[in-house]
């Protein structure tokens, strides 16, 4: 229905992407990936190969899970690159963009929001488009990427996205595999690709029309999609319904309050199923709305023998997630209270050693305030001191040492202190 542009940002949605790409979800000359390091490529899609886009000035280098710093990089690279977004999405071509990226990493959770908000923001009026983010969160495993996490959420806001969730941690229900739960995500990730594009939907009795699933899609706020295969004779609506509610349930989103604005259910179904669904769609409502006072509710129904028989469901306007936010924070707040200090210093200061008498300081200690400030605090067992002509390793005047040379320095620095970065920054591109 809608021609969509695709950025993978970071290494675990550039897995994602080229999945998506290997599957035929997604064409790989509508895709590119945004990244600050080559390495997260396979090698068969470097050189060329697909677009691509290398923040850091290091392509080996990366971000070390610093977002602060990957934001940073991100910025400079647009200042210093301002037509490479727009050049990618040609007028007219692209009815929306999607901007597929991690939580917990630096490159897709500092670089990402930064993306986002260029292309909603700062690239020529006429080019922009909405912006879907599906957003990988991750197995909560560590303190740094639970903090991305948090900061991530709160850097989305005014941002007007659509934001899709996927929780690698709940795949680990099905599996206790981390990679194994990676692919599982990705393969969910393929198929909601798909239910967004509308593939195999064709027009039949009962339409939602192009318009209408646009507005369903770039709906602001989370989304929830999801598809049931229905395999078998439904013999009353009741066995119809414990089957949508079950998928609904026990997805893989992060959990989310009902409160969608638009819902859009999709079905090709026999006539024989249909006769014992409920076409009002009560439990559907409640369980995405809240209620049955829904703004706007659109049904697509056709009837296509030669494909499976499938409902699928699409919600949007959802609030983000603050209970799971707030869980997240709360862990991360326990993570930090748990975190021990190295008390080695501590725990060796007051232990008594035996005396040593102090030499007298030679006239060449007094060049070093250095080695000054540590007399009478160390002793060889000889007493004897190291000699001072010794020279190791030192820096000439050329600013070289060890043979190795100092590159010029970027301007992106990186720092542990995060500075959020405001609509203000966006400006002057």
């Amino acid at each position: 229905m809608n021609n969509s542009y695709t950025f993978a940002c970071g290494q675990g949605a550039t897995k994602a992407m080229i999945h998506c790409i290997e599957e035929g979800t997604l064409k790989i000359d509508d895709c590119c990936i945004v990244n600050s390091t080559q390495k997260d490529i396979p090698y068969e899609y470097r050189n060329g190969n697909i677009n691509t886009i290398i923040i850091n000035p290091d392509p080996n280098a990366g971000c070390g899970k610093d977002r602060g710093y990957a934001k940073s990089l991100m910025l400079d690279y647009l200042r210093e690159n301002p037509n490479s977004i727009p050049s990618l999405l040609p007028d007219g071509k692209y009815q929306y963009v999607n901007i597929i990226a991690t939580t917990e990493g630096a490159s897709g959770s500092g670089a990402s929001v930064i993306l986002a908000k260029f292309i909603k923001t700062a690239i020529p009026k006429h080019l922009r488009v909405p912006v879907i983010i599906t957003l990988i969160t991750g197995f909560e495993t560590d303190t740094r990427g639970l903090q991305n996490t948090i900061e991530y959420f709160k850097d989305l806001n005014g941002g007007d996205f659509v934001i899709r969730t996927v929780s690698n941690k709940k795949y680990l229900d099905k599996t206790n595999n981390t990679f194994t739960a990676e692919k599982m995500a990705n393969d969910d990730i393929s198929k909601a690709f798909k239910i967004i594009s509308a593939y195999d939907v064709v027009d039949s009795e009962q339409n939602i029309d192009d318009e209408d699933h646009y507005k369903l899609i770039t709906n602001p706020g989370m989304m929830f999609v999801t598809e049931v295969n229905i395999d078998k004779r439904l013999k009353n609506s009741s066995q119809f319904e414990q089957i949508v509610s079950d998928a609904i349930d026990y997805n893989t989103s992060l959990d989310f309050e009902p409160s969608a604005t638009k819902i859009g259910v999709y079905m090709n179904i026999s006539d024989d199923n249909l006769d014992v669904v409920d076409t009002n769609f009560t439990s559907i409502k409640k369980k995405l709305c809240g209620n049955t006072d829904i703004e706007e509710f659109f049904i697509h129904r056709q009837c296509e023998s030669d494909l499976p028989e499938y409902v699928r469901i699409i919600s949007s306007g959802i609030n983000l997630p603050k209970d799971e936010l707030n869980d997240i924070y709360t862990k991360y707040q326990n993570r930090k209270e748990i975190e021990k200090k190295d008390d080695f210093f501590d725990s060796i200061s007051n232990m008594v050693t035996e005396t040593h008498h102090e030499e007298e300081k030679s006239e060449d200690d007094d060049t070093n305030d250095f080695f000054a400030n540590f007399e009478g605090e160390t002793s060889s067992g000889s007493g004897r001191r190291r000699s001072s002509t010794s020279k190791t390793n030192r820096v000439n005047a050329s600013g070289v040492s060890g043979g190795y040379e100092k590159k010029k320095s970027f301007t992106a620095k990186k720092s542990d202190e995060k500075k959020p970065y405001s609509e203000d920054d966006m400006n002057g591109f």
